[in-house]
């Protein structure tokens, strides 16, 4: 079995050599969506792609693995693959997707979310530039909003949101969480209440959705128009469960007051470069109450150390069985 890796600089070399005891392994360490596609014209004959973010495992790339017949990825979002094809050729696709147990010690992209927030509502990044590009020593123009009594609203109540839930009780928030999945929130500190009335009340939403085909879009013009007049918007779920004119609309309007973002639509396929004509960069770029971070709320040290050793031992349990 021959195996082309893309991120081996993430995995420890207690990893790589149980990968390499099996199966001879190429690597591909900064391949680029064009250096991957040069690479496999020349060579082909994989059997195992182990993948990255940043690399769209799209229909081309797989008419140029004819033998294919693994994608392994450590993450839980596939918005960097086109799983129907991989479906289509015959690909198993393995990930971290529903593996429940092992995720609740994975708590990096929460831990991102309550930072966005916090930055957002702090001021902390506009006070920081003030000082640092502009020879500021000012706190006029950077009155906080604090935490304490607000309400924040969580959209998906999985692992994230029930981590996000706890963040928010510790500063004395009111919690409204509502989940497509009543069972989700059975035996939890809250009710399912429903997305409307989360919309309507919360100063705060914080959204923890997959981007799977119901949710693509998900946040709509719609939604937006219920939320409360300048409340703040964190995303750190998938770009694509947002539509991303209806949040610039919103922005624009004054609908929301700030928005907080590690995802944007289609940036799991970026590598390296942000599209400069996305909307949101643009009006991030002459606006403090917009804050980019480049997808990296999973991107924890220790939560990248677990999921890397977790998916090569679930590979290998898979092929060896």
């Amino acid at each position: 079995m021959k195996t082309l890796h893309l991120e081996s600089e993430r995995y420890n070399q207690t990893s790589l050599n149980k990968l390499e005891s099996f199966t001879s392994v190429d690597y591909g360490q900064d391949y680029d969506q064009h250096r991957l596609l040069e690479h496999l014209k020349v060579t082909g004959d994989y059997e195992v792609l182990f993948v990255k973010l940043g690399v769209h495992i799209d229909a081309q790339v797989f008419s140029l693995l004819p033998k294919l017949r693994y994608i392994v990825t450590p993450t839980t979002g596939l918005t960097h693959i086109d799983t129907g094809q991989a479906e289509q050729n015959g690909v198993t696709v393995v990930s971290l997707k529903g593996e429940t147990e092992f995720l609740k010690q994975i708590r990096s992209t929460a831990e991102h979310t309550w930072a966005l927030l916090l930055a957002l509502c702090r001021n902390i990044v506009p006070a920081h530039y003030d000082i640092t590009h502009e020879g500021n020593w000012r706190r006029n123009p950077f009155l906080c909003t604090e935490l304490d009594g607000k309400t924040i609203g969580i959209i998906g109540y999985g692992r994230l949101g029930k981590i996000v839930a706890g963040y928010a009780n510790a500063f004395g928030m009111k919690v409204l969480v509502t989940d497509a999945d009543s069972q989700a929130v059975q035996h939890s500190l809250y009710e399912n209440t429903p997305l409307e009335v989360v919309l309507q009340t919360a100063d705060i939403i914080s959204l923890h959705i997959p981007a799977n085909e119901q949710n693509i879009k998900f946040i709509s013009e719609e939604h937006f128009s219920m939320m409360k007049e300048g409340v703040l918007f964190i995303n750190t779920a998938r770009g694509e469960v947002v539509d991303e004119d209806a949040l610039l609309f919103a922005l624009e309007s004054g609908k929301v007051a700030g928005a907080a973002l590690d995802v944007l639509d289609g940036d799991s396929s970026w590598d390296g470069l942000l599209p400069s004509d996305n909307a949101l960069f643009k009006y991030a770029r002459e606006h403090s109450n917009v804050l980019l971070t480049p997808h990296i709320g999973g991107y924890g040290r220790e939560s990248i150390e677990r999921t890397r050793d977790f998916i090569v031992d679930k590979f290998l349990g898979i092929v060896n069985k």
